[in-house]
């Protein structure tokens, strides 16, 4: 089986196999639709929505929850186009025209250690360098199988 193209889309500039991700396959989007219309329905649920000071914060609660109905899914891979528009991986790739952020001569730099997620992301990339494009795609799709 060829491994082309449309499955090297699959894969984001950062790593992340998008087919396995939750924001592709709108597993934040529809709890968050979902809660947003509970906690419209049922207003007490506010007591539970308590700050640092011991004080309600229901309004940056529900405000989060807003944010991730209306951005918590994207209709494809940020190769194509969508997921998280600000993505400084994403820009730098696109500008240096390069597919996969192992592929820059400075990788790992310094926007990598930001967000508590990026050393697995970076170790993921490092896999995809040392077995290659095809083959990591080939273990990606197995997994799916199982």
């Amino acid at each position: 089986m060829k491994y082309g193209e449309e499955r090297k889309k699959a894969i984001s500039y950062c790593g992340v196999y998008c087919p396995k991700c939750d924001w592709l396959a709108g597993n934040i989007k529809e709890p968050a639709d979902k809660l947003l219309a509970i906690l419209k329905a049922r207003p007490e649920l506010r007591m539970w929505c308590k700050g640092e000071k011991d004080e309600y914060d229901y309004k940056n609660f529900v405000g989060v929850l807003e944010y991730l109905a209306k951005t918590g899914f994207c209709r494809f891979t940020c190769k194509e186009g969508s997921g998280y528009g600000g993505c400084p991986v994403r820009e730098y790739c696109e500008r240096k025209g390069n597919s996969f952020c192992f592929e820059c001569e400075e990788f790992p730099c310094k926007i990598w250690g930001k967000w508590p997620f990026d050393q697995a992301k970076v170790e993921n990339l490092q896999k995809i360098e040392k077995i290659g494009v095809g083959a990591w795609i080939k273990k990606q799709w197995e997994r799916e199988e199982i």
